[in-house]
């Protein structure tokens, strides 16, 4: 399960999706979702954070329970310089970072 998870914090970091909240892995018995935040304190009372529950409770209609959550690693500037550019956005890596939330349906 350790592995997945580190999976799915590399996919997070290499997509780019302009989307407030996102389903990255999807299966029959639940996901997990991402959404950005700028400051800790956005963490639990975002706008993003609703989007992202919001598609949970699409995805599970009759119910669910949060298995894991935690900040995902974004694309640092030392990477952007290593890759001359090509993981940001105008040459500047955004203030923002990712917050995951694994969840199973019921």
């Amino acid at each position: 399960m350790y592995k997945r998870f580190v999976w799915v914090c590399l996919v997070v970091a290499l997509g780019a999706c302009t989307s407030p909240a996102r389903l990255i892995t999807e299966n029959p018995e639940g996901g997990t979702v991402v959404y950005a935040y700028i400051d800790e304190r956005d963490i639990l009372s975002s706008s993003n954070r609703q989007a992202a529950l919001a598609l949970i409770d699409r995805k599970c209609p009759r119910g669910h329970q949060l298995v894991r959550e935690g900040q995902v690693p974004r694309v640092t500037q030392a990477v952007d310089k290593a890759w001359q550019g090509q993981m940001s956005r105008d040459g500047q890596v955004s203030l923002e970072k990712d917050w995951a939330i694994q969840f199973a349906c019921k």
